[in-house]
């Protein structure tokens, strides 16, 4: 099994916000004894505007996980709170210089990559997992994809 060594939020289906809640609610609910770092990344899209990322409330509701916050565990203030400093964007740069063998997982916007690669154009890790879409939101919703 591969050791997750950090998250990273960015605004996507929901606000970066909401996004860290998320995590920090998904990690208690899974029982995470040493919570891994929640490092917050880019609050906008670097293209188009927010209205752009919003048509997925019909399918994840407004807070991306089915608007159920008293659900277990329930939402708490502090959820909202990165478990870090450091932004979202130096702590990928800094992950992989440290670790050249880790592998990114994108499971949202890629505009913490994109910001990392500004700063740092060598950044890299040995593999990338994306589970991408494209700014269009241009989709095929059959039962076979």
């Amino acid at each position: 099994m591969c050791p997750v060594l950090a998250f990273t939020t960015v605004h996507g289906c929901v606000s970066v916000d909401q996004a860290t809640a998320n995590v920090s609610r998904c990690q208690r609910a899974n029982g995470v004894l040493k919570p891994i770092p929640i490092y917050k990344g880019a609050a906008e899209p670097l293209l188009g505007n927010e209205s752009s990322f919003r048509s997925e409330n019909i399918f994840f509701g407004k807070d991306g996980i089915g608007d159920q916050p008293n659900a277990f565990p329930e939402l708490l203030p502090s959820d909202f709170t990165p478990t870090t400093e450091e932004v979202a964007a130096l702590a990928l740069v800094r992950i992989a210089r440290e670790n050249p063998e880790a592998t990114l997982v994108c499971l949202g916007p890629l505009t913490n990559v994109a910001i990392a690669l500004k700063i740092d154009p060598n950044f890299a890790f040995s593999k990338v997992v994306v589970m991408g879409g494209n700014y269009y939101g241009i989709f095929t919703a059959e039962l076979a994809t």
